[in-house]
């Protein structure tokens, strides 16, 4: 059984590669500033690793998450995306969770499926409370801009995520 199974290398790529992308997008759901981009980029570090940690009965999620440490690249991919693209990260993101799901419902059982979008989608709604956006100073401002709750609400239907509005 190869380290991939029972996924293709292409719907393997799919999946190790959105933990990336979905932090990078939330990143750039809003403008926050620099300190905010810092704040958000330290956050969805942070974040990935301690709900992998939640997630630990999913062997998805480990898997995916020890292929994300063995790249040992997060950090820089997480920039480098950041600042290249920004008018397709968005849109391509939603596109790869929607790819996901479909790689998931077809080649993962439920629970694994589940944990792997929550996985995700939790961490991104971290980094979009991370930093306020309006306000002057880090005072005032919102936690979550409409900006931001847009790309969560994209995201949640892509991954399928039923949320309070349903």
């Amino acid at each position: 059984m190869s380290d991939t199974a029972p996924f293709s290398p292409v719907e393997w790529t799919i999946l190790t590669e959105l933990p990336i992308r979905v932090l990078a997008a939330s990143m750039r759901a809003d403008e926050s500033g620099e300190l905010g981009l810092l704040m958000q980029q330290a956050t969805g570090l942070t974040e990935l690793s301690s709900r992998a940690n939640e997630y630990s009965s999913s062997e998805l999620v480990q898997r995916v998450f020890e292929h994300y440490k063995r790249q040992g690249d997060g950090e820089a991919q997480t920039l480098q995306l950041s600042e290249q693209w920004i008018e397709r990260l968005m849109p391509d993101t939603i596109e790869r969770a929607r790819q996901a799901t479909e790689i998931l419902a077809g080649r993962s059982n439920a629970e694994d499926a589940a944990a792997y979008k929550l996985w995700l989608f939790e961490t991104a709604a971290a980094v979009c409370a991370a930093a306020r956006t309006g306000g002057f100073l880090g005072f005032g401002g919102e936690r979550i801009s409409d900006k931001e709750q847009a790309y969560l609400d994209d995201l949640a239907a892509a991954f399928e995520i039923p949320t309070e509005s349903e």
